[in-house]
This record gives C-alpha cells, sequence and structure tokens, in this order.
C-alpha cells in the first residue's frame, strides 16, 4: 500500500489556515468587485493552497512541518504587502478621507 504523508491534525494549525483561506478568498473576492479580475484571482488560489485537501497533497513533496512554516510565512508576506501597497485598501482609504 502507498501511503502518503499525513499533515499534523493540530487543531491551532487548522484553524490558523482556515481563516487563511477565509481572508484570501475575501480579499479575492472584493478585489474582483471593485478592482480588477487578475489580483483576484492571484488571491483566490492563495486561498486554495491552505485547504487542508491541497495540504495534504503538497505534504506528499514537501515535509508538513516546513509546509505549515513555508504557509504561514507565506501567508504573513502576502497581507503585509496588500496592506501596504493593494489597490483594494488604498480604494477603501479613499473613501473613508473622503466622508470626513
Amino acid at each position: 500500500m502507498n501511503k502518503s504523508p499525513k499533515i499534523k491534525k493540530s487543531a491551532p494549525w487548522r484553524a490558523v489556515f482556515w481563516i487563511f483561506s477565509f481572508v484570501f478568498l475575501t480579499l479575492g473576492i472584493l478585489n474582483w468587485i471593485y478592482i480588477d479580475l487578475r489580483p483576484a484571482l492571484f488571491y483566490i488560489i492563495i486561498a486554495t493552497l491552505y485547504l487542508p485537501s491541497i495540504r495534504s497533497r503538497l505534504a506528499k513533496w514537501i515535509r508538513p512541518n516546513y509546509l505549515n512554516i513555508i504557509l504561514l510565512t507565506i501567508a504573513i508576506l502576502i497581507i503585509w504587502g496588500t496592506l501596504g501597497v493593494g489597490d483594494l485598501f488604498e480604494l477603501f482609504e479613499d473613501h473613508v478621507n473622503s466622508d470626513g
């Protein structure tokens, strides 16, 4: 029998990755509505990396402990970049500043 490597079934990691998946999916939908389809597809593809079925497939090539660290690093860098230079947040910032 071929046994594929299993990702660690720890509740904190699963919860964190579900939250990242939801955040990136939400960013993708908002980018699709307000900005453009290209950044939306990027966020939606990134969101799928954090789903359990995709993570278990990635765990076949990358050790699960390393995979968790890699995915966490990617998420932090993307969120940092999105908050820093993202068109979506500039749009919302301009909207908030124009009301006051």
